[in-house]
This record gives structure tokens, sequence and C-alpha cells, in this order.
């Protein structure tokens, strides 16, 4: 498991730290999210934020691969891709406007899409 770097955003007297979890399926990421929420509650408000793709086909969307071409795969993941940072950048000013420091637990991130990607659709 991977983690991008960590980066505060000073604010109104707060910091918001923005911390990616990267890595393949199964690899322990959403184990080591919550536990780290749990850890990490008392002294700093944590927001977890889901994996886009997940919620994606967890709403029902489905792909047919006979019928997936590349440019399906480029919209389809462009689309995942701006929900993404729309995603964060909306936590990100919630997160700006607390009393309290916050630390933006993220599972995946826009990067994360790019491992499913090929020539073609990058």
């Amino acid at each position: 498991m991977d983690s991008s770097q960590t980066l505060p955003t000073e604010s109104k007297g707060n910091k918001v730290y923005k911390i990616c979890f990267t890595g393949g399926p199964c690899a322990g990421k959403t184990t080591s999210l919550s536990h780290l929420k749990e850890k990490l509650t008392p002294k700093y408000q944590v927001y977890l934020l889901p994996e886009m793709a997940a919620t994606t086909f967890g709403s029902g969307v489905t792909i047919i691969p006979s019928e997936f071409t590349p440019d399906n795969h480029v919209v389809f993941t462009g689309g995942i891709m701006q929900m993404q940072m729309q995603m964060e950048d909306y936590f990100t000013q919630i997160a700006s406007i607390q009393k309290q420091d916050v630390i933006l637990l993220i599972d995946r991130g826009v990067m994360d899409n790019t491992a499913y990607c090929s020539k073609e659709t990058e």
C-alpha cells in the first residue's frame, strides 16, 4: 500500500491534510482507513472519502466488455476522475472552515484511474 505525500492546506487557523491511499484490490486500504480514522479522531476531525469507481459501480453502473470501446473508456474514466476531484475540493472547502485540524483520508485518488488505462485511453 502506498500513500501520497501529505500536504497541509493552511486556512483560517486550522490545517487540512490530505492522505490518499492507493493499491491493488484487497491490499488493506479500507481496513487501514477505518483504523486510522479511529486512532486520529480524538486529535483531528477525520473525513473518509470513498473510492469513486466503487461508488459508481455500487450505484448500479455496469460495463459490458464487448461494448466497451476506447472512446467509452475515456468518457467513463474521465467522469470518474472529474467526480473524484470535485469531491476532494468539496470536502477541502468544508474542512477549511472548521476550528479543528482536519485530515481527509482518501480511498484511492485521481491517479489510480490511470492504472486501468491502456495507451489508447491515456
